[in-house]
């Protein structure tokens, strides 16, 4: 949501304030309280409500938070979940029904692009594990030698 406010707020903002001062005696912050400041703040709160509504209809798929290797049970269990409904869902597939495709997400103004890998049970999506979108770069690391250490398993 801060990069929806940030994308449509600030132009929203500069283009309010830029033409606050045309045509009228009325400093800028009076023009808030005028028909004109209220429309141009109902439309930067509508562009913000589309770009949020796009967001969740277009990034809303189960993201793994939690992935374990199973050796013993020769299984993959994941945790994941999604935009809309926060609750995690445990998911355990084994590691002969497991197939991984390489995944980047759709390009949407105002949101950035992900990449990573759709983890899928036969030809169900189970979750997309991101491998971009991290801060530290053990994290990076970490997932990359997960995928690894899963390739090696599911093609066995």
């Amino acid at each position: 949501m801060t990069t929806t406010l940030v994308g449509v707020g600030v132009p929203a903002a500069a283009f309010f304030f830029s033409i606050s001062g045309r045509g009228n005696d009325t400093g800028k912050f009076e023009m808030i309280f005028s028909n004109g400041g209220r429309d141009l703040l109902l439309l930067a709160l509508v562009l913000a409500l589309i770009m949020n509504l796009a967001l969740i209809g277009f990034r809303n798929i189960r993201y793994v938070v939690r992935a374990e290797l199973d050796d013993a049970n020769s299984r993959l269990i994941l945790d994941v979940r999604n935009l809309k409904a926060g609750s995690l869902i445990e998911v355990s597939v084994a590691y002969d029904r497991v197939s991984i495709v390489s995944y980047r997400t759709l390009k949407f103004p105002g949101m950035s692009a992900y990449q990573g890998y759709r983890i899928m049970k036969d030809d169900q999506v189970v979750g997309y594990l991101l491998t971009d979108h991290f801060t530290w770069d053990d994290q990076v690391r970490n997932v990359q030698k997960f995928l690894a250490e899963l390739a090696g398993r599911v093609m066995k």
